[in-house]
């Protein structure tokens, strides 16, 4: 083998990796444009979870304002109820009141018709 055999099977070699270099640089090429895709679309993807987390937020804020509504209205029952029965109570009790009177006097009425008969 001489120099210009050798030179011409180095040139096929250099030739030959040129051409490996050539493909991998294409798909390379492809990789990166399917990774700019991906990207693209995980940047989608981040923007639309942006927008179900503010919804989120906003219904989340929409039900703490109708709890506390809820909240404040059954505290307004109670409270009516609590005073009405209050109310309620108080007659109740100022009728018991007049009827035990009513029965001190009638015990009364008989203590002294039996002590003082009347004939």
């Amino acid at each position: 083998m001489n120099i210009d055999e050798l030179w011409l099977k180095m040139q096929k070699e250099f030739n030959k990796q040129n051409e490996n270099i050539n493909k991998l640089d294409k798909k390379v090429g492809n990789i990166e444009s399917k990774v700019t895709a991906i990207e693209d679309k995980v940047t989608n993807v981040e923007d639309k979870v942006g927008n179900i987390e503010s919804k989120v937020n906003t219904i989340d804020n929409k039900v703490d304002v109708i709890s506390n509504s809820n909240i404040a209205q059954i505290l307004y029952e109670l409270t009516r109820i609590n005073t009405e029965m209050n109310e309620k109570l108080n007659n109740f009790m100022e009728v018991n009141q007049v009827e035990h009177k009513k029965f001190e006097y009638e015990i009364s009425k008989l203590g002294l018709e039996i002590k003082y008969p009347s004939e």
